[in-house]
């Protein structure tokens, strides 16, 4: 299968583009949030090692029902929306998008007070407010990172860009307050984190709504059609979500219960780090290109399409496993400048450590990218045995290895996971290549 790396940044820079200048806006926009990133790290983690500690583990909770809720149902619209825009019918997809965000937000904000009373018993009052806190402001953060993601399925990328830029500066503002009139502390910290969610929620929704077909009347049958089709296609997302936390997140929770919350917050630090130069980069480049590549698979018939979105994933693939390995390279020789950048001196002491995370946490993300295939071809499933089953075999050699290597275990277990999956998925492509050039 030959590999058409021009063709791809060719299809790319014109589907990227809604005008002259909106791949630059993409780009550029990246680029802003990246540098943002690295301010908002360096002003929260100043608040030292244990309670950026305790910052990270509430963070993990906002990944865990990104991992089993929010994920799957986005990784849906992803999946379908050019779809069913070439029957016409994207108008109800947005509107669909909408409710969905509405109701789901809603609920949460409904369910925060009932749980908080629930453990009212286990908490006192300090820890009590500090929960409420947390669960509005995962209710409100899921609203603008979800609409954050719809308008990349729109392929609406300048306002993308130009408003989550916005909000990381509105988020680094509100920190310096804190910061300036000596009240940067957890509790206040979230507070500020809650107001700009939801203010940039209410912005983004509007913006969405503007940017989006009024909606028809469709037919039951229509509407039953695209929501069995969802559901086929997200549940797996349910179960592999729940596995990629536990692979991704787990070890957070180990280090806090074998060791302290401070080693949770230095280690989470250098994670940071790995994910600002490896993890946001993927993430911005699977959302850039797979909307390009899904609608290569709209119809399985078309052979010269397929063959253009295999080719696509694996330039993808690459471009992933490239900027692993310079990541790498360079957590190597700059490591521990790179932490000092974005924290300070008592952030260091496992320095030695970024880039064995880093090479680990990029085979992962270069086996999620290679995910793709089965997603394009509707068989998310096949990838179900190997999500679980990394899931399972992250929380045991992380409670081994923690336990007899400290902090170094957690790199040690990321590592070995990294090349477990990446080998285990490479293993299920193959034999998807082979079934589909029969």
């Amino acid at each position: 299968m030959r590999v058409k790396f021009k063709e791809y940044f060719s299809i790319v820079w014109q589907k990227g583009k809604n005008s002259s200048s909106e791949l630059f806006w993409f780009t550029g926009g990246q680029v802003v949030i990246l540098i943002l990133g690295f301010f908002t790290v360096k002003i929260i983690s100043r608040i030292g090692t244990e309670d950026y500690g305790i910052y990270s583990l509430i963070i993990t909770i906002s990944y865990l029902l990104t991992a089993v809720y929010y994920g799957p149902i986005q990784q849906g619209f992803t999946r379908f929306f050019s779809v069913y825009a070439e029957k016409n019918q994207a108008p109800l997809f947005t509107a669909m998008m909408i409710r969905f965000i509405i109701f789901s937000t809603l609920g949460l904000l409904i369910i925060i007070l009932p749980a908080a009373y629930g453990i009212q018993s286990f908490f006192n009052k300090e820890y009590l407010y500090l929960i409420v806190l947390i669960g509005v402001f995962i209710a409100f953060s899921k609203s603008s990172e979800f609409f954050n993601a719809s308008f990349n399925i729109l392929r609406k990328r300048k306002i993308n860009s130009i408003l989550q830029s916005l909000e990381k500066l509105a988020v680094i503002v509100v920190l310096l307050f804190l910061w300036i009139n000596k009240n940067l502390v957890l509790s206040n910290i979230l507070i500020g984190l809650c107001f700009a969610a939801l203010s940039f929620s209410v912005v983004k929704y509007f913006y969405f709504k503007k940017n989006t077909s009024e909606n028809r009347t469709y037919t039951k049958e229509i509407k039953k059609e695209i929501f069995f089709n969802m559901a086929a296609y997200s549940t797996p997302f349910l179960v592999w979500g729940l596995s990629g936390w536990l692979q991704l997140n787990s070890e957070k929770w180990i280090i806090a219960k074998i060791l302290t919350t401070s080693d949770v917050g230095i280690y989470s630090v250098m994670i940071s780090l790995v994910s600002i130069l490896i993890g946001i980069p993927n993430t911005l480049l699977n959302e850039f290109s797979l909307p390009i590549i899904f609608q290569q698979f709209n119809d399985i018939n078309d052979h010269q399409k397929t063959e253009n979105g295999l080719n696509y994933i694996f330039i993808l693939s690459w471009l992933v496993a490239a900027l692993t390995v310079v990541s790498t390279i360079i957590t190597f020789f700059f490591g521990k400048y790179l932490i000092l950048l974005i924290s300070y001196p008592e952030y260091t002491i496992y320095y030695h450590l970024l880039p064995l995370l880093t090479f680990g946490t990029g085979l992962f993300l270069t086996a999620q990218t290679m995910i793709n295939l089965g997603l394009a071809l509707n068989v998310p499933k096949v990838y179900l045995i190997p999500k679980v089953f990394v899931g399972i075999v992250s929380v045991v050699l992380n409670f081994i290895f923690i336990n007899y290597f400290g902090v170094a275990g957690a790199a040690y277990a990321v590592f070995s996971i990294g090349i477990i999956f990446f080998v285990y998925i490479t293993w299920i492509n193959k034999k998807l290549v082979k079934d589909l050039i029969k």
